[in-house]
């Protein structure tokens, strides 16, 4: 009310003209009530009746709270967020929103996450996780520290106290050591016995060359493998065990190949394999040379003939097995005999010379006007193939001496050719 009398409502708006004095007036009734509302993370938990002007008390951290980490009370009236909790209730609803962070604890092995993090209440005591038990590997103690500032956290008879922060306990793993003994013909080499780390790759001791002799490793076992690269072998990868290893001189074998070229230039086809020869044992070419199968007799097939290079022979035809695998090569004889053949002799040497040795030679080569005799090409390392008995002069034939070939085009129904070639080769000079 005033100076005039006039009374105005709780709600009225007043214009004023001049200075104007207000008196409440005070009618018995009850007072209005207004609430204070406690939402923690989302969820209402208490609801309190408040009248104006009554003072108001720090709630502090609610029960609901109790085991996290509380981030304090936001206060609002409507939509305005109060810089402060009120000290006195307002004459309107008021609301407190509240936040909790939970706290965790995590392990790690060597960087790596061991296992899923788990929630651990503050001030709870936490059994920490027994240590592992990893195949090959030593493993170290847990350690405790704060995740965020790497504080050191107390563990006492295999539990810590959870502090209000989330915990990381560490291991970390030391490859174990086990012993490697490497015998050689059930003796142990120099240097053995010694220790290596689990899942490591060593090399294994260079053994000398034996004449007629072959070492190898023994790798029939499953704990390791044995490796070879670029000459060098070596065990991948350490077992989590002693370890043996067990090499052996053995008598050297090598195989013989018989080797029927195929239609394409340098296809090579096994017609028949002598498995395991033993180094330095006399070998017979006339006791080796294979018979026709079946096969190949009943079609009317033909070999001109075996050739066998790199081996040293006797006068005789015999050999002593070398220390690598030998091959014998031929081609198969034309079935159709026509009027113009092509013999070859292979030599190491100058032909029919003391001192040179012949390798074989191949039979007729038989040959149908036009056609191209495309000459044998195999190389003996530190040797030079030449050719003896090609006529330059000699107008029925064209020889191509890049690609080693004979085109007999030129001859006349009724001609008879029958040519005679050496292929020899010499020694390079060093």
């Amino acid at each position: 009310m005033d100076e005039d009398g006039t009374v105005y409502g709780t709600d009225d708006v007043i214009t004023l003209t001049k200075d104007t004095k207000l008196t409440a007036i005070w009618v018995d009734g009850v007072y209005k009530e207004y609430k204070i509302t406690y939402i923690l993370d989302g969820a209402k938990i208490a609801e309190k009746i408040m009248h104006y002007n009554d003072v108001l008390t720090d709630p502090g951290t609610p029960k609901d709270a109790e085991g996290l980490h509380f981030d304090g009370w936001e206060w609002w009236s409507g939509s305005e967020k109060l810089t402060e909790m009120p000290k006195s209730m307002p004459a309107a609803d008021v609301t407190a929103y509240g936040t909790t962070t939970k706290r965790y604890v995590s392990y790690e092995l060597d960087g790596r996450v061991y296992k899923t993090k788990e929630f651990a209440a503050i001030g709870s005591t936490v059994a920490i996780a027994d240590t592992p038990v990893l195949t090959g590997y030593d493993v170290s103690d847990w350690t405790a520290e704060m995740a965020d500032t790497a504080e050191s956290v107390t563990i006492t008879d295999g539990s810590f106290v959870m502090p209000d922060g989330d915990v990381v306990l560490k291991a970390t793993t030391t490859p174990k050591k086990y012993q490697v003994t490497v015998n050689v013909d059930g003796q142990p080499v120099t240097g053995s016995s010694f220790t290596a780390e689990y899942l490591s790759r060593f090399v294994l001791p260079k053994l000398p060359a034996k004449e007629g002799l072959t070492f190898y490793w023994d790798n029939n076992t499953t704990d390791f493998s044995i490796m070879q690269e670029n000459g060098t072998y070596y065990v991948d990868s350490m077992p989590a065990q002693d370890i043996t290893i067990n090499g052996y001189y053995t008598q050297s074998v090598h195989d013989i190949y018989f080797i029927v070229e195929g239609e394409a230039v340098g296809e090579w086809i096994p017609y028949k394999i002598i498995k395991d020869q033993v180094v330095g044992t006399t070998i017979w070419s006339e006791d080796i040379i294979p018979e026709l199968k079946e096969e190949d007799a009943a079609a009317g097939k033909k070999f001109l003939g075996w050739v066998c290079f790199e081996t040293e022979r006797s006068r005789e035809g015999s050999f002593q097995m070398p220390d690598h695998d030998v091959y014998y090569f031929t081609r198969w004889a034309l079935e159709e005999v026509t009027n113009t053949s092509v013999g070859i002799e292979f030599w190491i040497g100058e032909p029919y010379e003391e001192g040179s040795t012949r390798l074989g030679w191949w039979n007729e080569i038989y040959l149908k006007k036009g056609e191209i005799l495309q000459l044998p090409d195999y190389q003996i390392e530190g040797y030079t193939l030449k050719w003896d008995g090609i006529d330059d002069t000699d107008k029925r034939y064209v020889y191509d001496p890049i690609k080693h070939t004979f085109k007999f085009d030129q001859i006349e129904d009724g001609d008879t050719i029958s040519m005679y070639l050496c292929a020899y080769y010499m020694k390079n000079e060093e």
